[in-house]
């Protein structure tokens, strides 16, 4: 509890958890993207050598194309884009290479429009299930528009397979198909992201207490910190341990200290948070609260209301009579531009010291910032 200094330099050195699951998201989605990129070139290549030996010279153009839209992704992602801009770049080639070698290779009745139904999936994949649904959109248009243009004079294709009425059946087909894909791609996609989100709202709670923990305290509290500081409101940061735990579970059992810290976080979260504040466990028998207030006594008043409160209904009898207290120290103040959140846990945390120096059961307050 004392360890002010190794506090404030943990705080200081840790990343927050939240910024490392989305690193390690943005990650995997990038070496997907590059790999989907690297084998959508050589499909583009070889298939436009291929149609140059069936006779279509200016398939030629298409290996160029790909290598250069290649080259493009690397040296916009080398200038910081972002996967999410990378992964867009990437569609707008896929899609335009669709049609380009769709109408090379002889319209819906070719081989390479059957590929449209991947695109969506892709999209999905690299992006997000919105641009999915914007990509099989795109992907029918373009299906649909080699299936109608021969009906009206519009020769949208350089090789003709089969009449009109079977490019139409085979349009229909791939259409059906790029809907059902694409329906799989996104309800695949809700299911991961609730998967995800489940498994982050469970790796930020307390399993004992059923509160947010230590990791969600951290992440939480620098934006706390920025947030007062840009609007000028203050913020209050308190730090509560329970006094002589050790004693209690030496009496009662751990399971019965278990029931205690049940206990007070549940006696926390009805006389002491209000909406807006965030109540946590921040280790042990300790508990943290930030909130926001305007009358400093206001705060102070409340607090000292929930420390009498646990004095007067809270003790144990065993073989020697066990009280059960809280000590309570609290750093309040407007943090400004140069107030870091380990600062303010550092003043929560020497006050919280000079509580327990004082003789436990009791509060006592810090100032912070201006």
């Amino acid at each position: 509890m004392h360890g002010c200094n190794k506090l404030g330099k943990k705080l200081a050195l840790e990343i927050p958890e939240q910024e490392i699951y989305h690193f390690l998201q943005a990650s995997k989605r990038r070496q997907l993207l590059w790999t989907i990129a690297f084998l959508g070139a050589a499909i583009a290549i070889l298939s436009g050598l291929r149609m140059y030996m069936l006779g279509a010279p200016n398939s030629l153009m298409i290996g160029p194309a790909a290598l250069l839209g290649l080259t493009a992704l690397f040296f916009a992602v080398k200038k910081g884009f972002s996967t999410q801009y990378a992964s867009v770049m990437v569609l707008t080639i896929f899609t335009g290479m669709l049609f380009l070698l769709g109408a090379m290779s002889g319209g819906v009745d070719g081989p390479i429009i059957a590929t449209a139904p991947f695109i969506p999936l892709l999209a999905v994949l690299i992006h997000s299930r919105i641009a999915g649904v914007i990509c099989a959109v795109i992907a029918s248009v373009i299906v649909l528009g080699f299936a109608i243009a021969p009906l009206m004079g519009i020769e949208l294709t350089t090789v003709h397979y089969s009449s009109d009425q079977r490019s139409i059946a085979r349009a229909g087909f791939i259409l059906a198909f790029i809907i059902a894909s694409t329906l799989i791609a996104v309800h695949h996609a809700g299911l991961r992201d609730a998967m995800a989100a489940s498994i982050w709202q469970h790796a930020n709670k307390d399993h004992l207490t059923g509160l947010p923990n230590r990791r969600k305290i951290d992440s939480t509290l620098e934006r706390e910190i920025k947030r007062a500081s840009r609007y000028k409101t203050p913020l209050s940061i308190l730090l509560l341990d329970i006094d002589n735990f050790k004693q209690y579970n030496d009496v009662k059992g751990h399971l019965m200290g278990d029931t205690c810290l049940q206990t007070i976080a549940q006696k926390l979260d009805e006389h002491v948070k209000r909406p807006g504040d965030l109540l946590g466990r921040f280790g042990g028998e300790e508990f943290v609260i930030f909130a926001s207030y305007e009358d400093n006594s206001e705060i102070r008043n409340r607090l000292e209301s929930f420390r009498k409160h646990v004095e007067k209904s809270c003790s144990v009898c065993g073989e020697h009579d066990v009280h059960l207290t809280i000590s309570i120290g609290l750093a309040t103040g407007v943090p400004g531009p140069d107030d870091s959140p380990a600062e303010f846990l550092r003043q929560a945390d020497q006050a919280l010291y000079q509580a327990k120096q004082n003789g436990r059961n009791r509060l006592e307050a810090r100032s912070v910032g201006s």
